[in-house]
């Protein structure tokens, strides 16, 4: 989205992670099937060596899609992060 994306250019010029993985927190909060949100909190999480924080926001997610949508959620966690290794947006 296109807030992520502005919000993550700020962040990339304080050079701080965290603010990014709140940003994506806050969009879930009022967007909880934002499946950018998702990817940018993940894939942060991931980068800041918080591997278990990042899975339990993917199945969270994955919970709440499943109850909101009736179906799986079809990425799966380590496609999710390997195919966004190295850029966030």
């Amino acid at each position: 989205s296109k807030v992520l994306e502005s919000m993550s250019t700020l962040i990339d010029k304080l050079e701080d992670d965290s603010l990014l993985a709140e940003a994506s927190d806050i969009v879930l909060k009022f967007d909880p099937l934002n499946e950018e949100a998702l990817r940018v909190k993940c894939v942060t999480l991931f980068k800041m060596g918080k591997k278990s924080l990042a899975l339990s926001a993917y199945k969270n997610f994955c919970k709440d899609y499943q109850l909101l949508l009736d179906q799986a959620y079809e990425v799966d966690f380590q496609t999710l992060v390997e195919n966004s290794e190295g850029r966030i947006f």
